[in-house]
């Protein structure tokens, strides 16, 4: 098993400490991609770990950084209900809050925001298309959450 799955592994599995150990050992691991560009900050926005996912931005982490199918940790946190690290994820300056994901985090504030401010209200942009270039399964893994916003 390679350092990058190592800490895939740490992060799927919530030990914070195997996870700064291997952080600890090589920084550049915080940044690393594995399959359809998933980082370790996706994975933990999957599991909603969010001290991981703070350690992980400490070490040098892309707040942005995008799957192959568009989505940022932001947008796999909200897909998947992890509203720490999606909170974490907001403080630290992650763009993305928008009414899909605001739905799906529960932030009713930020909803009532969104509905009474009279934002567009189309969801648009790279997030979950599928009419990126190359069909619409090319790079898309068979269990992503997908929403398609046209």
């Amino acid at each position: 098993m390679g350092r990058t799955d190592e800490l895939f592994q740490a992060v799927r599995e919530s030990d914070f400490d195997r996870a700064q150990g291997l952080l600890a050992e090589d920084p550049a691991l915080a940044r690393a991609a594995g399959g359809y560009d998933k980082t370790a900050l996706h994975w933990a926005a999957e599991v909603n770990a969010a001290g991981i996912a703070g350690l992980l931005l400490d070490t040098g982490a892309e707040l942005e950084a995008r799957t192959s199918w568009g989505a940022t940790a932001f947008d796999w946190a909200a897909v998947m209900g992890s509203r720490q690290v999606a909170d974490l994820l907001l403080m630290r300056g992650a763009t993305g809050l928008n009414l899909v994901t605001a739905a799906s985090l529960g932030r009713l504030e930020d909803l009532r925001r969104i509905l009474d401010g009279g934002e567009d209200l189309t969801v648009t942009g790279p997030h979950f298309r599928r009419d990126r270039p190359g069909g619409p399964d090319q790079d898309w893994p068979a269990d992503a959450a997908c929403l398609v916003g046209d």
